[in-house]
């Protein structure tokens, strides 16, 4: 069902009101099933016994109250009752009828309205149609149809004009038209131009069927260039002189038809005034282009995650100042002007979000400062003006229409605000002629050079913020991986890093001696494992610091289906005496110093590949790899197969385990056939079958080493020890559980490559991995898979830190770690993955590795350890110690 059709059934809704059966109206509103409905009704599907109160399983949780009671108290109530959890409720929903609050318990977005304006706030609840809404957008429904109704105007003109997408020259002409007639469309709805004016021009001055439209398009666009007029025709004449280049640049006009002017007009039909500047231009973005345009899922970055960056990065201090200015008018103008001297760039700025919502912060802080200058002297502070420039923003994007929409979306939050100053003081700077809107360049932020479009200011303070491109390494282009050579020539191991260490790169060395920062959000990676290696050192040798920084958190961009990634937020600035902030969750923590694993660490201690273990451990090897294109693995059938004919064929039968069979429990087999079995398999026809398709896939390779391994084709490619008793780790561990799940087996085992291995190993070093000490490590260096640590020998097992220990203390270990395997054998039905799931361990195991970590911290110190961050820089300075005895 479409949004408008949902909005027309709310409106009938509140038409029509009935108390009674509102919620049931409510429901069929948005489609779902009459006979569903019908059964809540009759109370089948209800899963509430009181009264006022339904509960339907998957959907909703909702409860009618009387007008003396608080729907804010109410719904507060409903959150932490357990049946909303026990149900998986995805919406709570209290009214008294007047008041209408919801509450989204997925995304955790809260609707607070008069009951008769539930038709403008659909979209919160269309994950009842089963499409998940864009968040943070569900309040203002004007964005989401401005640019579904432009994204149809978008394909109709693509449609009519199939050349528009011929060449780069014509694509830019065509972005530069959906700007130009964006600005119209809200021009004629926010006061500057004539109300309607656009709209009502289109309908009286050009033909049904659409013939003329370019005509005039190519005429209006042309007299809103023109400051000084002459000879233009009179039903153009009202509108106003626009300048700022938006009408500068002549371009191709798109043919029209009926069709696309019939919706041209529906378009100025919406109200244009309700649009958001800060996700406005994300959304046109996705108009053309069209794999990334959906009607309930436009992308963009939400307010709240902006201001994760910009608040810590200026505007706290600045709020600071105010309150510590109070009324004094020195302190105050000192503040505007610290204000007017700062200049904010986003060196790949997208539409614009970042720039947008940072021009309208400090427009709010302005506002506050001459709200106080008036009551200090009204007289000297009658009339007041911006004086927050556009000038002060900058920004690089390589996409030609995202750079348009972000000047576009700066002129229109420069307006809103003018009309928002207009309202509260009185007076506004005039909208048009339009001034520069910012200093917003059409290029590639790695080729070209930062200076040239920001130019150091000593009298200035310039922030560089913003969300640059990720890109790990396998997903680079030809080009950025040549981008990423030419930034870091003469640098080492820089191949692996993810594409937006150019930026921390390029931008460390642009705010390098001066008082400008940084602050970027980035994937978490370039804080684990071996990006540290590859970037930190280049950044840390600049005399660059980490300022503040946010842990790893859940940033979601906000569109349908989009999964959010792992991110963290980091602010670089030159070296300074100050304290840190490191942000978790809601709360942070000032610190001396942030290393860059983001911890709180008195020093910069960068933990190195090690191929070799430190302190006296035995060595930890990868799993065997067959490269067999399956030929050597069997399942249970194929090995029943085998073994029901050729008997006698079970010596070459092993059980093959990795990190996959080792945690889900999967059962799986394997042939192991060595070079002295070869006469003897001969008799074994299915074998050889399997051991011919192995060196017919081998020889199709384009590897020359695995073309020679086909040679060899009844072995595994890479033999790294032939099976015995082992401890194995999976290479691959989800980020949600306490600890690294490890287990023995026995030589009927085949350990493979998405494992480790630690053959014949003293049983004490069990109780080590398996503890808490241990995982506090992993979790700060290891890389990661989306979440999941990524387990490596070389980060993970071999530099990681063990205290030498007494002959009893190794037998204390090795009995606590034969316990715990006792333990899971109690539970023969729960698989690795289930026991060692946080919500379903068994509270039996939960003791006994409590007892491990225990007996595990006492072998380090004797003082208890407070927190795993504890436990860091406890390891981190044992592992410095180390270092520094090796060199």
């Amino acid at each position: 069902m479409s949004l408008s059709k949902i909005e027309n059934n709310l409106k009938k809704l509140i038409t029509n009101f009935d108390k009674e059966n509102f919620i049931y109206d409510f429901l069929l509103a948005f489609d779902q099933p009459k006979s569903s409905i019908n059964r809540l009704k009759k109370g089948d599907y209800n899963k509430s016994k009181k009264e006022d109160e339904i509960i339907w399983s998957k959907k909703i949780y909702f409860k009618k109250i009387r007008k003396e009671d608080d729907v804010h108290y109410v719904i507060d109530d409903l959150s932490k009752n357990k049946n909303a959890e026990k149900f998986k409720v995805r919406f709570l929903i209290v009214t008294d009828f007047n008041t209408f609050l919801a509450k989204d318990l997925k995304n955790h977005d809260t609707l607070d309205i008069d009951i008769n304006k539930i038709y403008l706030n659909a979209n919160f609840f269309m994950p009842l149609t089963g499409l998940e809404k864009a968040e943070n957008i569900s309040e203002n429904l004007a964005d989401v149809k401005a640019a579904y109704k432009m994204g149809k105007l978008f394909d109709i003109l693509i449609k009519d004009n199939p050349k528009l997408n011929d060449n780069e020259r014509s694509k830019h002409h065509l972005n530069l038209f959906f700007s130009k007639i964006l600005f119209c469309f809200f021009s004629e709805d926010s006061e500057i131009f004539e109300e309607r004016l656009f709209t009502k021009s289109i309908i009286s001055y050009t033909q049904e069927n659409g013939d003329d439209l370019d005509t005039f398009f190519q005429n209006l666009f042309e007299v809103l260039n023109l400051e000084k007029r002459s000879d233009i025709p009179v039903y153009l004449t009202k509108f106003p002189y626009v300048n700022g280049g938006l009408f500068e640049e002549k371009i191709n006009i798109p043919k029209f038809s009926k069709e696309s002017r019939k919706l041209l007009i529906e378009i100025g039909d919406l109200d244009w005034s309700l649009i958001n500047p800060d996700i406005l231009g994300s959304m046109m973005q996705a108009v053309v282009s069209q794999d990334k345009r959906d009607e309930f899922g436009i992308h963009y970055t939400s307010v709240e995650n902006i201001l994760k960056i910009i608040k810590p990065l200026f505007l706290d201090e600045l709020y600071s100042n105010l309150e510590e200015a109070h009324d004094n008018k020195k302190k105050l103008n000192l503040i505007l002007l610290k204000i007017y001297n700062t200049r904010i760039f986003d060196p790949a700025c997208g539409s614009g979000n970042f720039l947008v919502i940072s021009f309208k912060e400090l427009c709010k802080i302005e506002l506050e400062i001459f709200k106080k200058l008036q009551t200090i002297d009204s007289n000297q502070w009658l009339i007041m003006k911006s004086g927050i420039s556009l000038n002060q923003f900058y920004g690089i994007e390589i996409d030609d229409y995202a750079h348009e929409s972000a000047k576009l979306s700066l002129w229109i939050a420069q307006h809103q605000i003018n009309l928002y100053f207009k309202d509260v003081l009185g007076e506004t700077k005039a909208t048009l002629p339009l001034t520069t809107s910012g200093n917003i360049y059409c290029e590639n932020s790695n080729e070209i050079d930062w200076d040239k479009i920001c130019p150091k200011d000593k009298k200035k303070i310039t922030y560089l913020i913003g969300n640059p491109p990720y890109l790990g390494s396998t997903w680079q282009t030809k080009k950025q991986r040549f981008e990423i050579e030419k930034i870091f020539k003469g640098k080492k191991n820089y191949k692996n890093l993810d594409y937006i260490s150019c930026w921390f790169i390029k931008g460390s060395k642009y705010i390098k001696d001066s008082n400008s920062k940084l602050a970027f959000v980035s994937t978490n990676s370039i804080t684990q494992g071996e990006q540290v290696i590859s970037l930190w050192p280049n950044i840390l040798d600049l005399d660059i610091e980490i300022e503040f920084a946010y842990k790893s958190f859940h940033w979601k961009n906000n569109a349908k289906a989009k999964a959010g990634v792992t991110c963290v937020i980091i602010c670089l600035s030159n070296k300074a005496d100050n304290k840190k902030r490191i942000f978790e969750k809601s709360t942070f923590r000032f610190v001396k110093n942030i290393n860059p694993y983001l911890i709180d660490l008195d020093n910069n201690t960068i933990v190195n590949r090690t191929h070799d273990p430190l302190f006296d451990k035995p060595k930890m090897i990868y799993g065997n790899k067959p490269t067999d294109n399956g030929n050597f693995i069997l399942s249970y059938e194929e090995k029943e197969k085998i073994l029901t004919k050729f008997p006698e064929a079970k010596q070459y039968v092993k059980k093959y385990i990795g990190a996959q069979e080792f945690i889900k429990g999967i059962e799986r087999w394997c042939l192991w056939i060595e070079d002295k079995d070869l006469e003897n398999i001969k008799k074994f026809d299915l074998i050889n079958e399997r051991i011919k398709k192995v060196k017919e896939f081998r020889l199709t390779s384009r590897s020359k080493s695995t073309n020679k391994a086909a040679e060899r084709a009844h072995k595994f490619i890479g033999i790294q020890h032939p099976p015995s008793s082992a401890l194995i780790i999976p290479c691959v561990s989800s980020g949600e559980r306490n600890y690294i799940p490890v287990g023995f087996v026995d030589s009927s085992y085949v350990i493979n490559n998405n494992a480790h291995a630690l053959y014949n190993p003293e049983i004490f070093i069990f109780s080590f991995v398996s503890s808490k000490m241990h995982m506090s490590w992993v979790s700060v260096v290891s890389g990661r898979m989306r979440s999941d640590f990524n387990y490596s020998s070389s980060f993970c097992y071999n530099p990681f830190p063990i205290p030498k220990i007494d002959i009893q203390t190794k037998k204390n270990l090795e009995k606590i770690a034969f316990d715990i395997i006792d333990i899971r054998e109690k539970f023969p039905d729960l698989t690795i993955a289930q026991l060692y799931n946080n919500k379903t361990m068994p509270n039996l195991l939960k003791s006994a590795h409590k007892n491990i970590d225990n007996v595990i911290d006492k072998c380090y110190r004797n003082d208890e350890f407070k927190s795993d961050d504890d436990r860091v820089k406890f390891l981190f300075e044992m592992y410095e110690n180390n270092k520094r005895n090796l060199i």
